[in-house]
This record gives structure tokens, sequence and C-alpha cells, in this order.
């Protein structure tokens, strides 16, 4: 896109410099063995051909701009960014692969990381403010609990093992023995520094702010459930193996006006994040409401063809 955008500005600024002329007066920017291309040829094809993404996204740009203050924190979101996009770099020149990938210099690249973070932000703004009261009310009641901390003991399954529904069972059973252990008084922290498969364990297995968004199901589900220094009785089977969890700490569920805010932001990032079409679907939504049009009938069609699915 960048690129496109300089070849265009290199077209406005090659016509009006004494090029020769067609008989339609048209500039004439290229030509061989008489056969001659003007500026109105060149904008045409790019047109056809970069035309409506190049709207899409000067029109998307603007909405971004007008919904969302680029902030202190957005700005330092960037150049946290760009400082790991150095580190990953290796011996590779920054400056070399800056050119390469279409930027003239660092600031365009940090122009684009903000740009593109206030376009999430106004996505999910858009979203948020268009949820219903009674989908927030929903979530609140059903999935929105306060923060626990854990303690827990993983067992993973024998991958090396040619038969994983075997594995899949010793660690069930390894499991189902620790748990024993804990009823005839074993101490917990013991048990993940000796038995543990998790990185967790360095720190006697402890994981905080366990909540639904970040966590899997199982896992969350189970630790819900639990009372303050209460253990799961039956090992709890994830995608990761089998845990024995430990609930050491449960915060108090925050009221519904003090949770608002975040239920939104929870429930319009799964909107948005639900599929590409969601995504395409929701910024087609969010121009229509800045009243958005094009005049152009060719860059309409294709518009209506590949960002509204209608004719």
């Amino acid at each position: 896109m960048k690129k496109i955008g300089i070849f265009l500005l290199s077209i406005l600024i090659i016509s009006g410099c004494g090029n020769p002329k067609l008989a339609n007066g048209e500039e004439v920017i290229a030509q061989i063995d008489g056969f001659q291309i003007s500026v109105d040829d060149v904008y045409k094809e790019l047109k056809k051909i970069y035309g409506t993404n190049t709207v899409v996204t000067l029109i998307d740009n603007y909405i971004a701009n007008e919904m969302i203050e680029t902030t202190d924190d957005i700005i330092a979101e960037a150049e946290s960014m760009i400082e790991m996009y150095k580190e990953q770099t290796g011996d590779q020149d920054w400056e070399t692969l800056l050119l390469q990938s279409g930027f003239q210099n660092e600031e365009e690249l940090k122009d684009m990381i903000i740009n593109d973070k206030k376009k999430e932000l106004a996505l999910e703004k858009f979203v948020a403010d268009n949820l219903s009261a009674d989908d927030i009310e929903e979530y609140y009641e059903n999935d929105f609990h306060g923060l626990m901390d854990v303690r827990h003991i993983l067992i993973r399954p024998d991958e090396t093992m040619e038969d994983q529904e075997e594995a899949n069972e010793k660690a069930f059973a390894e499991a189902e023995e620790l748990i024993a252990k804990l009823d005839d008084g074993a101490d917990f922290i013991e048990l993940v520094n000796e038995y543990s498969h998790d990185n967790a364990m360095d720190n006697d297995g402890l994981i905080s702010n366990v909540n639904k968004e970040e966590y899997v199901e199982e896992f969350f589900y189970a630790s819900r459930d639990l009372e303050v220094d209460e253990y799961t009785s039956e090992p709890v089977q994830t995608q990761f193996g089998y845990h024995i969890i430990l609930k050491i700490h449960q915060d108090e569920k925050p009221s519904l006006e003090d949770a608002r805010d975040e239920i939104k932001s929870i429930l319009a990032q799964k909107t948005i994040n639900s599929s590409e079409e969601m995504q395409q679907t929701l910024w087609a939504d969010l121009r229509r409401e800045h009243n958005f049009e094009i005049l152009d009938t060719d860059i309409r069609a294709i518009y209506n063809r590949s960002f509204l699915d209608t004719e």
C-alpha cells in the first residue's frame, strides 16, 4: 500500500512536467514503438487493482482517528513493539529491513502500528457501545466471577508411548494416587515440587488471577467450584493433562456497575474475534454509521461484492 501511494504521487509529479500529450489532452508518461501510455491509463489500472482497498483503508484510518485519541499508552505500546522487532532481527540491518518492508524510516512504522491499534480500539468501542443491557447482565450473572489464586499439580501423559490411551490412563492413575496422598495429610507444595510436570512448580504451583477468559474452561470451572483451601477430589482433565487444583484465594465478585466496562470489553472482543467474516461485517456497519458513501461506480461495485457480498 505504501509503495502504491508513492507511485501514484510520482505520477502526479510527472504529469505537468512538460510531457507530450495525446490528441485528447491526456499526458503521456511512457511509450514504446509508437504505443503511448497516459497518466489516465495508469490511474485506471491502479484503480481497478488497488482502488477499493485503498479507499477502505483511508476511510477506516479516518474513522479510527475520529473515534480514538492517540494516547501516551498507545505510543508506548508501539515503541515497545518496535524494540521487540529490533531484537528479533538479530544481525540484520534494521534500516535495510525497514526499506524492504516499504517504510522510509522507523517513524513510518511507528505511525502504522499506532494507526492499527487505534482501528482495533475503534472497532471494539463500536461493538461495546452497541451491546444490549440484557447481554451484559446475562454475562455478569453466568460468567463473571472474582479472580482466583490456586496451586495445581499437573500430570502429563507420556507422549513417547505408542498407546496414548494407555498413557492417559497411567497419568490419570498417578493423579489419583496424589489425591490419595493429600487425603492422608501430605503437603500440597511438597507434592507439587516432587511430581508436577508444569513450569508453575517453580513457584510452588501457584497460578494467580485465574479467570474464564484466559484459562481453559475445565480448569476455570473446577477452580470456581472449590471452596478456599479445598482441593479437587478427582483429577481435572484438560488439553494439557490431569490437574489437581487447590484454591487458596477468591476475590469477591464486583458489582455489575463496577464490572460493566470490563464485561463490555470482554464481550466486544469475543464478538470481533469470532471470525474474519464477523470483523468484515462489523467494519461495514461502522462505516455505514459514519455515513460512508462511494461515489465511483466501479469501486462501489467491487466494494459491494467484496465487503458486503451484494451487487
